[in-house]
This record gives C-alpha cells, sequence and structure tokens, in this order.
C-alpha cells in the first residue's frame, strides 16, 4: 500500500519525535528528597517537603512511618514515590532488612514500612533509617 521510501520516512520521523516528547514528559515533574531516621527524625529534605513523621513500632514485626506531606504541595497524589533502606551496619541488616511503601501515596501523605527479620531474635527493633523520593 505504501511505498518503502514513504514507511523509511515515518519511522525516521517516529525515532525523531517520540524520545523528544518522553524526554519533555520526564523532566516536567519536581523531585523531593528525604532522608529519614529508624526513630521518624527527617534528617535532611530537599526541598521542605515534609510537615511531619508519625513513628510507630510493633517489635519483632514491623515499623510504620506516616509522612505528612506540607499542606498544599500536592494538588494530586505524586505520580511516583520509593523508599529505600540505609541502615547497613551489619550483614543482618544488609539480609533482613526491608523498607517498603505502605500503600500507594496521597496529596496528603506516603505511608513507610520496615521491617528486619532476625533469626536469632524473634523480637528485635524492625525500624529502618530510608531515603525517600517523590515525584509530581
Amino acid at each position: 500500500m505504501y511505498g518503502r521510501g514513504y514507511l523509511e520516512k515515518m519511522v525516521l520521523v517516529g525515532c525523531i519525535l517520540f524520545p523528544t516528547a518522553s524526554v519533555s514528559a520526564e523532566t516536567t515533574g519536581r523531585a523531593f528528597t528525604a532522608s529519614i531516621s529508624s526513630t521518624g527524625k527527617i534528617i535532611k529534605q530537599s526541598p521542605e517537603w515534609i510537615a511531619n513523621v508519625h513513628y510507630g513500632v510493633q517489635p519483632g514485626y514491623f515499623a510504620e512511618y506516616k509522612i505528612a506531606f506540607k499542606p498544599g504541595l500536592f494538588q494530586r497524589a505524586p505520580g511516583y514515590c520509593n523508599a529505600t533502606q540505609i541502615d547497613f551496619e551489619s550483614y543482618e541488616d544488609v539480609f533482613y532488612g526491608a523498607v517498603r511503601l505502605g500503600g500507594s501515596a496521597t496529596n496528603r501523605h506516603v505511608n513507610v514500612l520496615s521491617h528486619k527479620a532476625n533469626p536469632n531474635n524473634s523480637q528485635a527493633h524492625p525500624a529502618q533509617s530510608f531515603m525517600l523520593i517523590c515525584v509530581e
């Protein structure tokens, strides 16, 4: 139906336009980062975007951090959030520690859960320090 030259031109135009569109879409969201201690203290954040952190623990099971965003910061839920563990004092931390989001973020807060399984102590403290990133 279409000649070979026409299809080659369409592929070339697509290769030029689509990467440009995807790069511009990626650069429109602002990134918000924070370091949170195992006790729920904000160590550092950039920019100032967290209002407070409510920390609770179930010994031997998990620790929960409810991170409240500053009011009005997000008009809708962030498009992407992730948390990662930064406590690595021992091999047990590396192999048995975990930090994860506790559900999807809303425009007001995000929940983070940490867990540290310890085969030698079932009542081990599960709290972990972590880095958090959210992108509009």
